[in-house]
């Protein structure tokens, strides 16, 4: 008996050898010119076996039972690929890698459907970016791309500038739908968190009519990528630290793609204390955020998708707590100290006032309907609710209590017919949005923004054509918009002032893009616009806690008619240098602009500057340009430069507020082995000149010095036996250089931040 149990389980293990023979080959190619790359990592999640791939591309790992395995392709340079195999056979498969992806991703972004169109131009924040990046805000991130700076009130307080425009000119795209905050302010970053979302894009070019003509600046669109076809449970567990503020991130996702239903959770908590200067803390600057995002897929039939998405967003910001001054006295001492006045010789995380308290709810539900190969019809429906409360340093403990709450609803419907065949491409539609914003009572203070309701109605129409080697698009839209507004009467706070405004405003763009060879194309584009002000712009009075300042609309504003050229032009050398070239022209009649007046004002509150709205005409052109050279397998350059100009031709003076010339260089080195995995060493040095083109009248201190930064980064995939992790370190100011930044609001009063180290730790499943 003992020998037959011996013999059956002899045959039992010669069985199992047998059906563990099978062998997985294949080859790793460049999708972006179909080379092969040699030294490519091959690696079996599940069993952790793994290969290399020779100097054709290929590669072979044998001694595998059948089964179903996640398979990850990374190389240097490259963004790693995952495909998922069943195999009861030999099997063979090929990967496709963007090599150097980062790079191009930085210079050369096309769109590739009727929503992301070739005559526009689009850059793009790749996932890898976001994760090696987490702890920065969104308008921060953004800012890395060429071109787009960053409007800053302190510490994590930044909203996005594109090509020298920014606030109400700068449509945020919130999966796809008009983001509904508080942004009129110039401190009020959008609520949305970068690490809920793989998808961030800035879009340059014929935008305006895509996404409202409020968008004559530009768009940033954050979005969730679609959830792959993954029956078993992914994701992955994020931990960030940075040194400066002290401050822990976590982050998870996990997601879930089946053929009828897919869903993908996120959730992410940043806590952080004061960050520093230099030379100082710079007192009551921490940070306590959370969120959190569902995003579900499903199919209803071959022809029909629906997909939803939920996400609430929560922050307490604390303010520099220098930047409100008692007196004019105190006011002017803290413009020319060296250090903020209440600045605290400890750190803290403590958050007091001066605060922000934000939190926003985003709903948002999309049909997609396929009537045949040529013809779709969407329905996007969304709804979002912004909670907005600043609280200020008051007299009598009463600093919690709130001297702005803001409560918006907001509900967008935008339907829209798609139709495509061999010669052209069209789409037709009709969007709707409302707009409903309530003050709270119980401030005690006049409120710096009245109660109102918008409403506005648009129908727009786009056109596209290919023909040999031209892309052609063009299209038109307008905007009928009601505001209704009821404000106390600054003079007699028992008189309520209600007033009726209608905007008809209109928007249209042309663009052609030439590709006459692979290394070679050319956008151009030309845009018209007309922007009806914002309820800030008109009506806002008071004192706007969030940028310690005194600002005042004005009622008579005209809507802005913009018009803007752009030429874009891409070189791509032998598949080893990158190219891109930007150049702008853009006139705004009766710009809109916050003009610092000459005198601050004392109130109840402290001693305050004073801005006021003011329209002129004006002219703002500029430059970018990017090159990225590919030197060898395991070295890389990138350098950027930006440059704007703003003219008050009305005045014959300069526009205020305008990004300082800027350039940078990223020096990276790729390195790799059996352990290391995609890693990279960059150094990144970057100069920002002064800004010179501002006259002495036009501000209440001369702007700061240029100055130069270092940034290092250090980044890798790592296996280490079946686990799956990145890990990713990053030193902000390096030589931790005391700055100011002019696009900065607190520079009056405080120095920008010093050296910040960040650690990212992502452990994938």
């Amino acid at each position: 008996m003992r020998l037959l149990l011996v013999f059956i389980s002899l045959l039992s293990t010669v069985n199992i050898r047998a059906q563990c023979e099978l062998t997985i080959t294949g080859w790793v190619t460049d999708h972006h010119n179909d080379e092969s790359l040699e030294y490519a990592n091959v690696l079996i999640r599940e069993s952790g076996q793994g290969s290399t791939s020779d100097s054709t591309g290929y590669f072979e790992i044998g001694g595998i039972c059948p089964g179903e395995y996640h398979v990850t392709v990374s190389h240097i340079g490259c963004t790693p690929e995952e495909v998922l195999i069943r195999i009861s056979k030999d099997t063979s498969i090929t990967v496709y890698l963007e090599h150097h992806s980062e790079m191009i991703h930085e210079v050369i972004v096309e769109g590739k459907s009727s929503l992301n169109s070739h005559t526009e131009e689009k850059k793009e924040i790749s996932e890898v970016q976001i994760r090696q990046n987490t702890g920065l805000s969104l308008a921060e991130l953004s800012a890395t791309i060429s071109g787009v700076s960053s409007l800053k009130n302190g510490s994590g307080l930044a909203k996005p500038v594109i090509h020298g425009l920014y606030g109400n000119r700068v449509v945020v795209l919130n999966q796809g739908m008009q983001q509904a905050g508080q942004q009129w302010g110039n401190d009020h970053a959008p609520e949305i968190d970068p690490n809920s979302v793989n998808q961030i894009s800035v879009i340059k070019g014929a935008s305006a009519l895509r996404y409202g003509s409020s968008a004559i600046g530009g768009v940033l669109s954050v979005s969730s990528a679609a959830i792959p076809l993954e029956p078993h449970l992914h994701g992955h567990a994020r931990y960030a630290y940075q040194s400066n503020g002290r401050g822990h991130l976590i982050n998870t996702s996990i997601y879930q793609g089946k053929e009828k239903w897919k869903w993908r959770l996120n959730a992410t908590y940043n806590l952080r204390g004061d960050v520093s200067a230099p030379d100082y803390y710079l007192t009551n600057t921490g940070k306590d955020e959370k969120s959190i995002l569902l995003q579900l897929e499903h199919t209803l039939s071959a022809k029909t998708t629906v997909d939803g998405v939920f996400s609430y967003y929560d922050v307490n910001q604390g303010i520099l707590r220098g930047s409100h001054i008692g007196n004019l006295t105190d006011l002017n001492d803290a413009i020319i100290r060296d250090v903020p006045f209440y600045t605290a010789d400890s750190f803290s995380y403590s958050i007091n006032a001066p605060r922000q308290k934000v939190n926003h709810t985003l709903s948002k539900i999309n049909l997609l309907h396929f009537f045949n190969d040529n013809q779709y019809l969407r329905i996007n429906y969304g709804n979002q609710i912004n909670n907005r409360a600043e609280y200020d340093v008051r007299r009598g403990n009463r600093s919690d209590r709130p001297v702005l709450n803001l409560k918006m609803i907001a509900n967008n419907l935008d339907l829209s017919y798609h139709h495509e065949s061999d010669l052209h491409k069209w789409t037709i539609g009709l969007q709707n949005a409302h707009r409903d914003n309530t003050n709270n009572p119980g401030t005690g203070i006049i409120p710096l923004i009245p109660n109102y309701r918008m409403i506005q109605t648009s129908p727009y129409l786009i056109w596209e054509r290919e023909v040999a080697d031209v892309e052609i698009e063009a299209g038109i839209r307008s905007d009928i918009r009601r505001l209704q507004v009821a404000r106390i009467d600054p003079v007699d706070n028992d008189n309520i002032l209600r007033s009726v405004d209608h905007y008809y405003n209109y928007a249209a763009s042309l663009g052609a893009k030439y590709h006459p060879s692979h290394a070679y194309d050319i956008l151009l584009s030309m845009n018209l616009a007309k922007r009806a002000p914002e309820v800030n712009e008109l009506y806002s009075f008071g004192l706007h806690q969030g940028v310690a300042g005194i600002e005042e609309g004005n009622e008579n504003l005209n809507s802005e008619q913009s018009i803007k050229a752009l030429i874009t032009q891409h070189i791509d050398i032998k598949d080893k240098v990158w190219i891109e070239l930007s150049s702008y022209y853009q006139h705004i009649r009766d710009y809109i602009y916050l003009n610092p007046q000459s005198e601050p004002r004392l109130t109840i509150r402290g001693a305050f500057p004073v801005f006021k709205y003011e329209q002129t005409n004006a002219r703002i052109y500029g430059l970018d340009g990017s090159i990225a050279a590919s030197i060898s397998d395991r070295w890389s350059a990138h350098m950027g430069y930006a440059m704007v100009r703003g003219t008050d031709l009305t005045n014959d003076t300069y526009l205020v507020f305008m990004p300082q010339d800027n350039v940078n260089l990223s020096i990276k080195s790729y390195v790799s082995n059996d352990i290391i995995k995609n890693g990279s060493i960059a150094i990144t040095p970057s100069y920002h000149w002064r800004q010179n083109r501002l006259t002495t009248e036009q501000d209440f201190l001369v702007p700061p010095d240029g100055y130069f930064l270092i940034d290092m980064s250090v980044n890798t995939d790592l296996s280490i036996g079946k686990s799956n992790w990145n890990a990713s370190l990053t030193i902000s100011n390096l030589m931790n250089t005391s700055y100011r930044n002019y696009l900065n609001r607190l520079r009056y009063y405080a120095d920008d931040e010093g050296r910040n180290v960040r650690l990212v730790l992502q452990y994938n499943f």
